[in-house]
C-alpha cells in the first residue's frame, strides 16, 4: 500500500514538473518572438510612431518635407515589410515628389496587404487609374468612390468612376455620374464622351455619345 502511495506521489509530482516546463517553454517563445522585430514588438510601435509624426511635418511642409523624411520612411517600410501604412508614407511621398510610377508600386503594395487600407484623396485617384488601365472595373469604381468621399466633385474621380459604372453596365449610376460632372466641369464632359463617341465601335453607341456631346456643348439640361 505504501509503494502505491509513493509511486502515485512521484507521478503527480512529475506530471507538476512536465507542467511547468512546458509552461517555462511557452513563456520564452512569446519573450523571444517580441524581441524580434514585427508588427507586434516594442521596436515597430517606436518606429511606427516616429514615421507618422514625421510624414504629418512633412505634409504640412510640401515636397520639400517630404524629400527630407524619404530616407527614414525608406527604412521603415524595409525593416517592416508587413505594415502597410508604412508603404502608404511611402507612396504619399513618391507623388509629393512627382514620382507617380514608384508610388503606385508602393500603394500595389500596401494594397496586397490590406486591400481596406485608408489612402486619402490622391492615393485613391491613383489607385483608381491603376485599377482602370488594368480593366478592373469593380475595384476601379470602389477606389474612385472612396476619392469622392475626400473631395466632392473632383473631375478625375468623377470621369474614372463613370468609365467603370459604364463597363459595368450600371447605366442608371453611370447617367448620375455623368451629369454630375457636366454640371462641375462641362468641358471636360464634352471632351470625355466625344473621346467615347470616337472610340466606340458600335455605330448606336457613337450616335449616343455624339447626341450627349452636342447637347454637353450647347448647355440643355
Amino acid at each position: 500500500h505504501c509503494a502505491k502511495t509513493l509511486l502515485a506521489c512521484f507521478q503527480t509530482l512529475f506530471s507538476l514538473q512536465l507542467a511547468m516546463l512546458n509552461r517555462l517553454h511557452q513563456v520564452v517563445e512569446v519573450e523571444s518572438d517580441l524581441s524580434v522585430p514585427g508588427p507586434l514588438g516594442a521596436d515597430f510601435a517606436s518606429s511606427a510612431r516616429s514615421i507618422e509624426r514625421l510624414c504629418l511635418r512633412a505634409e504640412r511642409a510640401g515636397p520639400s518635407g517630404w524629400e527630407e523624411v524619404l530616407p527614414q520612411i525608406s527604412e521603415h517600410a524595409s525593416r517592416f515589410p508587413t505594415d502597410a501604412q508604412a508603404w502608404i508614407y511611402l507612396a504619399r511621398a513618391k507623388m509629393a515628389l512627382g514620382g507617380r510610377r514608384e508610388a503606385y508600386r508602393a500603394l500595389q503594395e500596401a494594397l496586397a496587404l490590406d486591400g481596406n487600407v485608408y489612402l486619402g484623396h490622391s492615393l485613391s485617384v491613383l489607385a483608381a487609374q491603376g485599377c482602370s488601365d488594368m480593366r478592373k472595373w469593380p475595384l476601379a469604381a470602389k477606389h474612385a468612390e472612396a476619392a469622392l468621399s475626400c473631395r466632392p466633385g473632383d473631375v478625375d474621380a468623377l470621369e474614372l468612376l463613370f468609365r467603370a459604372q459604364s463597363e459595368l453596365m450600371e447605366r442608371s449610376k453611370a447617367q448620375e455620374t455623368l451629369q454630375t460632372l457636366r454640371s462641375v466641369n462641362p468641358q471636360r464632359c464634352m471632351s470625355l464622351l466625344t473621346e467615347l463617341a470616337y472610340s466606340s465601335h458600335s455605330p448606336v453607341e457613337r450616335h449616343r455619345w455624339l447626341s450627349e456631346a452636342v447637347s454637353c456643348a450647347r448647355g440643355d439640361a
